[in-house]
């Protein structure tokens, strides 16, 4: 079992191992770069890239890995962890020895490494997971693991009917039954999960650059940046969403461009597009004063960029290709928001 999930869990090995040994070992960055190099970059990119592009993707990828799989509290979930022998069923509250309330261990107990590989590898129960530290309390795994439906505006869509009919508009108009479809920015892959309950006749897709401990169900987990797609995804899906990860790319137009790409004849995306948090730091930023020479920032070339994108999409729906409707405000927050697109033809 142990292996198997090893396999399963290719980013985590030493996480996994630091559980059954109590001892939490680092991966070396020498061994993350590998991984990048081999799993993010062994194959021909949807749209082709510069190598400074790649090589600006790359070192943002090591970085990112290097924080989430060496982070301090995977260190502290291998050592040993206290549970409260009658928890509720809302959230799953462990504790780090020293934070174990009033010192009262009668009310406690340790948990078993067996326990803690069922308790952190399944999303169900690992989603619901604090751990508390003496000063601290945090959840383990990451913000923005949202569900398809929620009327308060916190997934995807309001209500299932709206998923349903978009389904059923997609099934007439391409002809196609079994639908694929893409969640960029899927996360641990709730939604995917919940698209799959409403409807079982599609093939889920989530695209993620790094894979949790815990992952819900889909089909499949393209472990991926947005920006260097691999060419088999030209024309592969038939409804692509993304909730509130554009922002996070390092060039979310390229993004932007390959979701086109990547949409079948009669496929309709709906993508929350924008880039208010793009990095500043100096590296990017001498990229970004290339392709807008005379930008005041990152921000400031992105509009540029983003701009010339959203014209290339109004011009495609001028020669019939896409139908391309953004949100009321789009234009307003310089081409920031709700961007539907249907592919009419290629």
């Amino acid at each position: 079992m142990i292996e198997q999930l090893k396999r399963e869990r290719f980013m985590y090995p030493h996480f996994i191992e630091g559980i059954m040994s109590g001892r939490f070992r680092k991966m070396p960055l020498a061994e993350i770069r590998k991984m990048v190099r081999g799993r993010y970059f062994s194959f021909v990119p949807l749209t082709k890239l510069t190598m400074e592009e790649d090589d600006l993707i790359e070192n943002m990828l090591v970085k990112s890995l290097d924080y989430t799989l060496n982070k301090r509290s995977l260190e502290l979930l291998c050592e040993p962890i206290f549970i409260c022998k009658d928890g509720d069923s809302l959230h799953i509250n462990i504790y780090v020895k020293n934070a174990v309330p009033y010192n009262n261990y009668d009310l406690f107990r340790i948990l078993l490494p067996k326990e803690k590989i069922d308790m952190f590898f399944n999303p169900d129960q690992c989603i619901k997971i604090r751990l508390n530290e003496l000063n601290s309390s945090s959840d383990i795994t990451r913000y923005g693991n949202r569900p398809l439906i929620d009327r308060d505006g916190f997934g995807y869509l309001k209500d299932a009917d709206e998923f349903k009919n978009l389904l059923r508009t997609i099934r007439e108009k391409s002809g196609i039954e079994h639908l694929a479809v893409l969640d960029i920015g899927c996360g641990m892959g709730m939604a995917l999960q919940d698209m799959k309950n409403l409807d079982s006749n599609i093939e889920t897709h989530g695209l993620t650059m790094e894979q949790e401990p815990a992952m819900f169900k889909a089909d499949y987990f393209h472990y991926l940046a947005a920006e260097r797609m691999p060419l088999e995804f030209k024309g592969k899906f038939h409804l692509i969403v993304s909730n509130m990860s554009f922002r996070y790319f390092l060039f979310p137009h390229i993004a932007l461009l390959n979701t086109v790409k990547s949409l079948a004849k009669g496929g309709y995306a709906r993508i929350s597009f924008s880039y208010d948090r793009i990095s500043e730091n100096q590296e990017l930023r001498e990229y970004f004063l290339k392709q807008v020479p005379g930008a005041n920032s990152n921000y400031d070339a992105m509009k540029v960029l983003a701009g010339k994108m959203v014209s290339e999409l109004e011009i495609a729906q001028i020669e019939g290709k896409i139908k391309f409707t953004p949100s009321p405000d789009f234009y307003k927050y310089s081409m920031q928001g709700m961007i539907c697109i249907e592919k009419i033809s290629d």
